[in-house]
């Protein structure tokens, strides 16, 4: 029996896109979030400039609804 020597085959390169679908989707996501928190960031910028008095009037309710705010770090859930 006569063995060959082992020598590597070469195939094809392929040519892979630069951006896939799914990368599109991703970036247009994440631009949609960063559009949507510099939407939020606006109207907290124009609250700064109110004068405290304005700001300290609000009523109970608006603080009882940030305490119920739900912490998605804490095991309790």
């Amino acid at each position: 029996i006569q063995e060959e020597p082992l020598e590597p085959i070469f195939c094809k390169p392929k040519l892979l896109p630069l951006k896939t679908v799914t990368m599109e989707k991703m970036e247009k996501m994440q631009k949609d979030a960063i559009e949507k928190l510099k939407a939020l960031e606006k109207p907290e910028e124009e609250s700064e400039d109110k004068p405290a008095e304005i700001i300290a009037g609000g009523t109970e309710e608006g603080n009882e609804k940030e305490e119920k705010k739900a912490d998605i770090w804490s095991a309790d859930g």
